[in-house]
């Protein structure tokens, strides 16, 4: 198909006939991008009346065009457009290359006379002549066209060859010659030319391309883009300099001699500058277009009008550092100036050396063989300060300092990194030179570790560390560097350890760290450690420090313990019979600890049985040493319970229950030989102390341990002083609101395991719950692990009813919660004054104290108001739903923080013949112990208990229903409480109702333990419910928020 069909079918007509409209200047090829088969054209088409240009890109596959766009409006509605069309028009033979099209094209080209003998066909090559001058800061141009002879391209012709050239029409410039386009071509390189010539001025017409005779105007940048069109094509510069060549640089233009006491620089008498703004120079056949520097420079001394810049001896330091720097490329030096030189080669040389932990730099610089110290002073060589001050400028980055012509590096860190990778920069950079010493300097950045636990025939264990062939006292000297975050430790040996990122030291550093060893102790290189941290030792071992080695004995120990279950313990039949699979593990665990000369904490799960368990484990005691005497301490309320604990099933046990008058005390204890278990109470033992203090006991018990979990109580540290073998905790909760009342049980039953108090908070009391806290709990973990039992009831007692727990949210009547909303508003305003009087910290009680009475007016107003007569929306529903549950003949619990609310419930159940027994802190062991037993065995319905007295003990599996009045700030206590009915010995599914008014505190103490819900999580392996932590004062204004609707 011909080339006109293939664009016409691909534009359509009418965008073809006004595509033929477009001088081929119009048009302008940018290029082309490949994608693939895929080939991309960009063409910029000038408008029509030349006011701007449109972008159009045509997509070629193979020989076919596939695909046109233009951003001109009319595109946007047809889908072509005359640019297009344009485009195609007059470059299609640029961007379609048919092989057989082409093939004709060269016949064609090459057939001189065909077979009708008519027409001559060989093209003859026109050429293109260009002159150039400059003239007051612009630049102009003349072109020139013909074949033998040249003929300016005028005024009066310019206009109708540039319709003929795009027209491919013939056009007549004289005589003798006319331009015919099928008889004539042009080079390629003369067609860019030509295009660009005819397009760069397009804002123009034509008629103001030329006035008169007078050349082409045009800009620097345009007369540069020229230059970049017409590589080794020669033109003329002001009609009779010949260009050969055109180079972007400055060759040797100016001269320096001397005469007469005299030096004088001067330019090359061969050198023509062009233009005005010295911009190009004319030398040797060559334009030269001159970098900035020197056209500055020129600029200067023909302002100055200075054709000779003569200067004497003296200022030639000056012409050095000074004008030399600028042209020492571009001068030629004549023999009569002596003793100066201009090298060719340069070259710097450091030199480094070691003294007294400070690396000394020297810097020299080599000049053609020629070598200088920095500091010298010789006038005969031109030095190139810009190369010699980058060695400076390196020197600096490695906070060298110059001192007295010598650069010091003084720091520690710095030396080292210096000799790890600085050395080997400058080694690439610059010919570097060290001395013997340095170079024996040794950069060790990894260590060989050896670390080991065991255990010796004497029973002792010991832990041992090497590292390398390092003296042991170093090594604590090295690891307390690397605890004070040092990046290098130099060695006596010399040689420099690097700390920074070394994984084997700072493995070390973390296992030393985990077992608490300061540097006094690690000295040595091994360190004895009680026995009891073995199987911390282990975890460690098995957890983080994998090539920890240990022992035969050390092993053996392990295993024996963790198979605590192998014990080899008779039990009677009474106790096989009764004692279920796990309780007989734990007995076995309680004998194990004590056989090991361990503390330990039994911390089962409300209801499991620990005091049948720890009684059990006494008779196993007392098998071995029948004279042995053993303490059971416990809340005032549970000393009857434990008597009657040892009554059921400790036969033959002869126990003595110490809770007479002092005197009756004083005198039990005294002349006790004849009795093995002494039971009483904590008070007591801080009253009776003196008592205590004197006795020796084989194991002491204490139940409830969280009782002395304040460490500064008289009463715990009485507890504390007393002597036993072993030490035994039994707590259903042994962490309620603290790690520090961990460390408080621990303190009792292994004294020094979990270190100081000081140290013991300053490690584990984080105060945020982020990821460093957790891994910081679970080392804790780690420690406390071996030495705590704990089962849950859902993991051991299969067979145990379920545990149903109902929140109920309850909306205060108006008349309550108005009342509610002043009480918060006083609230807030008296939080305010405290904190602000004595700040929060010093404030907080106070501020809980007003807290309370914001949670009494949400389970009673009367506990505050004794007038209240209003709604009560708690008792009302109290009242509803015990009365459902005693018709469905079921036993209820109900727990209250507080007492005046028990009172109350007591009246209205009394008021409505509900039959109701209490126990709050008034009822003494005995009367307690009767009260249970009589709502066990009895028809009464209820049970009205504190919290505080009644919420741990009590075995009450006569009920089935537990009802909550009012939400305690730790859910341990209240989960306590509720194992009074869901324990063993319970047939029933236990269900737990709490009540909570709806957007009051109660409401926010519920969301503020979910949140506070991990820490014990991590400490106890997640067994625990929560820990509430101390209260922020975010956290505490968040309590007095309100969201009533």
């Amino acid at each position: 198909m011909a080339k006109e069909n293939v664009i016409r079918s691909f534009v359509g007509n009418d965008a073809y006939y006004k595509g033929e409209d477009f001088p081929r200047f119009f048009v302008r090829y940018i290029g082309n991008v490949n994608e693939g088969e895929l080939i991309h054209h960009h063409f910029r088409v000038a408008s029509q009346h030349r006011t701007g240009f449109y972008d159009v890109i045509i997509t070629v596959k193979d020989t076919k065009l596939l695909r046109k766009s233009c951003d001109c409006p009319q595109f946007d509605k047809a889908g072509t457009c005359k640019h297009v069309a344009a485009s195609l028009i007059n470059y299609y033979d640029d961007i379609i290359h048919d092989d057989y099209e082409i093939s004709n094209d060269v016949l064609d080209l090459f057939l001189q006379e065909n077979g009708d003998g008519s027409q001559e066909r060989i093209k003859e090559q026109i050429n293109l002549g260009l002159d150039f001058s400059f003239e007051d800061k612009k630049i102009y141009y003349k072109a020139k066209i013909g074949t033998k002879r040249l003929y300016a391209l005028t005024k009066s012709k310019v206009d109708g060859f540039i319709k003929a050239y795009n027209n491919r029409e013939n056009f007549e410039f004289g005589k003798t010659f006319t331009y015919e386009p099928d008889k004539h071509f042009f080079s390629k390189q003369d067609e860019k030319i030509l295009d660009f010539l005819f397009s760069y001025n397009e804002g123009r017409s034509y008629g103001y391309y030329y006035y008169a005779n007078n050349p082409l105007e045009m800009n620097d940048r345009e007369f540069k883009s020229l230059l970049s069109l017409m590589n080794n094509k020669e033109f003329t510069i002001n009609g009779y300099l010949d260009v050969l060549g055109v180079k972007e640089e400055c060759p040797k233009i100016f001269k320096l001699s001397y005469d007469n006491d005299n030096y004088h620089v001067v330019l090359n008498n061969d050198t023509l500058i062009l233009d005005n703004e010295c911009k190009y120079i004319y030398d040797d056949k060559t334009l030269y277009l001159l970098p900035n520097n020197i056209s500055r420079l020129l600029n200067v001394l023909k302002n100055k009008e200075l054709k000779d810049l003569c200067f004497k001896e003296e200022n030639m330091v000056k012409f050095k550092n000074g004008l030399l720097k600028e042209i020492k490329n571009n001068l030629i030096v004549e023999d009569s100036v002596k003793n100066f030189t201009i090298p060719k080669e340069k070259k710097t040389m450091v030199y480094f050396d070691i003294h007294e932990d400070h690396i000394v730099g020297m810097v020299k610089y080599n000049y053609d063989g020629v070598v200088i110290d920095r500091f010298d002073i010789n006038n005969d060589i031109v030095r190139d300060l810009e190369f010699e001050n980058q060695v400076v400028q390196d020197l600096a980055r490695y906070n060298f300092e110059l001192n007295d012509k010598e650069y010091i590096l003084y720091d520690f860190d710095d030396v080292c990194d210096f000799l790890e990778g600085g050395i080997i920069e400058f080694s690439e950079l610059y010919e570097t030179f060290t001395s013997e010493k340095m170079q024996n300097t040794n950069i060790l950045k990894k260590s060989r570790v050896e670390t080991s636990f065991g255990i010796g025939k004497d029973g002792i264990l010991n832990y041992e560390f090497k590292v390398g062939d390092v003296p042991s006292w170093e090594v604590s000297k090295i690891l307390s560097s690397l605890k004070n975050k040092k990046k290098y430790y130099k060695l006596k040996s010399g040689d420099i350890l690097k700390l920074d990122g070394n994984q084997e030291l700072e493995e070390l550093e973390k296992l030393n760290e985990d077992l608490e060893l300061d540097e006094k102790m690690l000295s040595s290189g091994g360190v004895e450690i009680p026995k009891y941290r073995a199987f911390y030792l282990q975890t460690l071992k098995d957890e983080k420090y994998k090539n920890v080695k240990t022992n035969k004995l050390f092993d053996t120990f392990i295993k024996n313990f963790k198979k605590y279950q192998d014990a080899d313990i008779k039990f009677s039949k009474q106790d096989e019979e009764m004692l279920r699979s796990y309780q007989k593990d734990g007995v076995k665990w309680l004998y194990t600890i004590y056989k090991c000369d361990f503390g330990g904490i039994l911390a089962d799960e409300m209801g499991l049985g620990k005091s049948f368990q720890t009684i059990c484990f006494i008779k196993q005691v007392l098998k071995e040493k029948k004279d042995a005497k053993i303490l059971v301490i416990c809340p005032t309320s549970l000393v009857y319970n434990w008597k009657i604990e040892f009554d059921k099933y400790g036969e033959n046990i002869k126990y003595l229950v110490l809770a007479d008058n002092k005197k009756a005390r004083h005198e039990a204890l005294e002349n006790s030989n004849n009795v093995n278990v002494f039971i009483t109470s904590y008070g007591l033992v801080r009253n009776d102390f003196e008592d205590y203090e004197k006795k020796e006991f084989e194991v002491c018990v204490i139940d409830e341990a969280q009782t002395i979990k304040n460490y500064q109580a008289d009463m715990t540290k009485c507890v504390k002083k007393i002597k036993a073998k072993t030490k035994i905790a039994l707590s259903g909760t042994p962490l309620e609101n603290s790690v520090l009342e961990l460390w408080s049980i621990f303190d009792f039953i292994m004294p020094g395991y979990l270190n100081t108090l000081m140290k013991f908070r300053e490690k584990y009391q984080v105060k945020d719950v982020d990821e460093k806290s957790l891994d910081i709990l679970k080392n804790l973990n780690y420690q406390i692990k071996p030495f705590i039992l704990r089962r849950l009831k859902r993991d051991v007692v299969k067979d145990l009813p379920d545990k149903i727990e109902n929140i109920v949210y309850l909306d205060l009547p108006e008349v309550q919660k108005n009342l509610y909303k002043e009480l918060v508003d006083d609230t807030k305003k008296r939080m305010d004054e405290l904190i602000e009087t004595k700040g929060y910290k010093s404030a907080q009680f106070e501020i809980l104290a007003l807290l309370l009475r914001l949670r009494q007016v949400c389970i009673d107003p009367t506990i505050i108001y004794d007038d209240y007569k209003s709604d009560n929306v708690k008792m009302d529903y109290l009242l509803d739903i015990v009365n459902s549950y005693v018709r469905d003949g079921h036993k209820i619990l109900i727990f209250s923080t507080f007492k005046k609310a028990i009172d109350h419930v007591k009246k209205i159940f009394d008021d409505n013949s509900i039959s109701n027994y209490v126990i709050d802190g008034s009822v003494k062991g005995k009367t307690r112990v009767q009260l249970v037993d009589a709502f066990n065995k009895d028809d009464t319905n209820c049970f009205l208990i504190t919290l505080k007295a009644g919420g741990t003990g009590l075995n009450l599996t006569a009920a089935d229903i537990v009802i909550h009045l009012d939400i305690w700030w730790n859910p341990q206590v209240e989960n306590q409480a509720t194992d009074r009915a869901h324990r063993i010995g319970q047939t029933k599914n236990v269900t737990v109702v709490k009540m909570v008014t709806k957007g009051t505190i109660e409401e926010k103490i519920l969301d503020l333990q979910q949140k506070k819900k991990i820490v014990a999580d991590n400490v106890m392996e997640g067994h625990s419910e929560q820990v509430l932590s101390k209260l922020s004062e975010k956290e505490m204004r968040d309590l007095l928020t309100m969201d009533m609707k």
